[in-house]
Order: C-alpha cells, then structure tokens, then sequence
C-alpha cells in the first residue's frame, strides 16, 4: 500500500481481538485512563481560560501582560491560547462533544461550530 493511502485512512477502533487475553485487560484498562486524563486535561484548559478572562477584565490596559510575566513566565500568546478555548465553548459542558486534539488546536485557528464538530473516532488528529 502506497504512504499516501496509509496517511489517508480513517482509523475507527483498534482490534482489540488480537491481543491476548492478559494484553487486552492491561490495554484497555489503559486506554480507559489516558481517556479519563484527555477529558480532565480539556476541562483544566477550559477552566484556565476562563480564569485568565477573569482576571484580564479586572486589570488595566498593559497590567494583563505584566501580571502573566511575573507568576507564569507566560507571554500573551500563551493566555490566549487558553482563554480562545474558553471563549470557542461558552459551556464547559461542551468540551464532552470534541476530541482533546481539537480543543488544543483552537487557539490556533480552528474553530468549532455545531455544524462541523468533530465526532468520536472519525475525526483525525495528527
């Protein structure tokens, strides 16, 4: 098989079939926890955002940056990663509906809309 058709299939579940039956309980018992930590990880992102919101409305013009450079060492562009994510999904809730790839690449130009969110193991991340 070409790369390029192995880049361009869609991966919908791994066959946990072929695994023996000790391999198989070890990796889905893992795959269940990695997942577990992507949606806490998402939920803290979100969580972040919104308090970085906060914080930036009550602080004067120039005050923002100031503040983030001297308790994270973060620039703006950082900040703004995480509260473009807060700003893209209004609702925590809405995080449970896309994948953590997806969240992560909102503040970098990704947006997500009703129309075309990612859903479940049929969208890619790379």
């Amino acid at each position: 098989m070409s790369k390029l058709k192995k880049q361009s299939q869609v991966v919908t579940g791994f066959d946990y079939e072929i695994l023996d039956s000790e391999q198989r309980i070890v990796v889905q018992q893992r795959t269940g926890e990695i997942k577990e930590r992507l949606r806490r990880s998402a939920q803290d992102i979100w969580e972040i955002g919104q308090k970085l919101a906060q914080v930036r409305s009550r602080l004067k013009h120039g005050q923002f940056e100031t503040w983030l450079k001297a308790e994270f060492g973060w620039s703006r562009r950082t900040a703004y990663n995480f509260i473009n994510v807060y700003e893209a999904l209004a609702e925590p809730a809405n995080l449970a509906q896309y994948r953590y790839c997806h969240i992560c690449a909102l503040p970098f130009g990704s947006t997500i809309n009703s129309k075309k969110r990612p859903r479940g193991n049929s969208a890619t991340c790379s």
